[in-house]
């Protein structure tokens, strides 16, 4: 188990954050593409408020003239004068003022059409000297995409050297109790050539992990307790084992603080595998010695 060095993996910078470089190298190129880049409905934001106000303008102007309309019918009501038909022959002599504008709010989205779609079919011919800076900042992209992956299997396979030497601890195991007990056992009997799987936590009948290779099957209870194991657990999980009928099968009793005296005599005399955290240590650094299966001789 040799600790992996980032010469292993590239050329590459370990301390060197490759994620915000890539992320301005393709920023800075759809900058430089982005005029020659054909792009839906680019123009309507230019001409949707023009035409909302021209819309608003024209209705303003017909409202506020039939307001006007209905305000001097009042007066000519009260007053006998005939104000009302100097208004209307007004009125009459402009009407195509409010027409224009409406009709300049109907054409506005038009045009942004038009607008659109010519932008979508001309020939966008793109600069040589862009053409240049595209074809380096994309070589860059790729440099740093590459200097990325890199990185990132070797922060993996340290993680990994750093995960099977913290393995090799008892006090490691010690730290560990319920899930993260039974996920850390079977991760290291997978990597050992085990297939090895975490039970459901709950109605598992007692058994945390099963582990099986081409000999044997284990099934195997996993107990953090900050106290040895007594001999009523060892006892439950051999019934299990016994009623699962299974050839090749084990019964594991797994406890990082060990067994009372009781509990070994017990799992001595009735084929049952006892393992600590000393034991597990062992086994992680591949010491399978340890590992005195009843039912694999």
């Amino acid at each position: 188990m040799n600790e992996p060095k980032p010469s292993d993996f590239g050329n590459f910078d370990p301390s060197a954050n490759y994620e915000i470089e890539l992320r301005l190298f393709e920023s800075d190129r759809e900058a430089l593409l982005s005029p020659y880049i054909y792009k839906p409905g680019r123009n309507k934001g230019i001409l949707q408020i023009p035409s909302f106000l021209l819309f608003y303008i024209s209705g303003s102007i017909v409202v506020w003239w039939f307001a006007l309309c209905l305000l001097c019918a009042g007066i000519e009501e009260i007053t006998g004068t005939t104000f009302l038909h100097h208004i209307e022959t007004f009125g009459h002599k402009l009407w195509f003022i409010p027409a224009i504008i409406m009709l300049a709010a109907i054409l506005l989205p038009l045009l942004s059409f038009v607008m659109d779609q010519y932008s979508r079919f001309r020939p966008r011919k793109i600069p040589e000297e862009v053409k240049s800076q595209v074809l380096e900042l994309e070589r860059k992209i790729a440099v740093s995409t590459a200097m990325m992956n890199a990185k990132s299997k070797y922060s993996s396979a340290l993680e990994q050297y750093q995960l099977e030497l913290a393995e090799t601890g008892e006090n490691w195991w010690k730290d560990l109790s319920g899930y993260e007990l039974e996920k850390a056992v079977a991760r290291m009997l997978n990597r050992l050539g085990y297939s090895a799987t975490v039970t459901k936590q709950s109605g598992d009948g007692g058994v945390d992990v099963i582990a099986q290779n081409s000999s044997h099957t284990l099934l195997i209870q996993c107990k953090g307790w900050n106290t040895k194991i007594g001999v009523r657990p060892v006892r439950e999980l051999l019934g299990v084992v016994t009623d699962s009928k299974i050839n090749g099968t084990v019964a594991v009793m797994l406890s990082t603080n060990g067994f009372t005296e009781e509990a070994s005599n017990f799992a001595n005399r009735n084929r049952v595998l006892l393992l600590d955290a000393r034991s597990l240590s062992e086994i992680a650094v591949g010491r399978m010695e340890s590992l005195h299966f009843k039912d694999s001789d």
